[in-house]
């Protein structure tokens, strides 16, 4: 077994089963810091190049209290009434979301 697929199982062993799918993003920064360690920073730089080549997920994803998401929904009806939005698709629609 070549090291790279060593490693590849490692970080499927290192995952086990803490969400996610099994080569979704979480696995996928596992990988990218097992790589890293073991194999360099030129290794890891071409695997984050790969990733962003292939659209591979490798960051957590962001998690937004309650609050925060009011604000960044508020803010998005604020962005969409500015630049005509509800004249061009109705009022209505903007009123559902609010």
């Amino acid at each position: 077994m070549n090291e790279v697929v060593l490693l590849h199982e490692l970080a499927h062993a290192l995952h086990g089963r803490s969400g996610g799918t099994s080569h979704g993003r979480h696995y996928s920064r596992i990988l990218l810091e097992i790589v890293g360690h073991q194999l360099g920073k030129a290794a890891r730089s071409s695997l984050i190049k790969w990733y962003k080549a292939k659209g591979v997920k490798y960051t957590p994803r962001p998690v937004f209290s309650e609050e925060t998401r009011a604000r960044m929904r508020a803010r998005g009806i604020e962005m969409a009434i500015q630049n005509g939005w509800e004249k061009r698709h109705g009022q209505q629609i903007l009123q559902q979301v609010r």
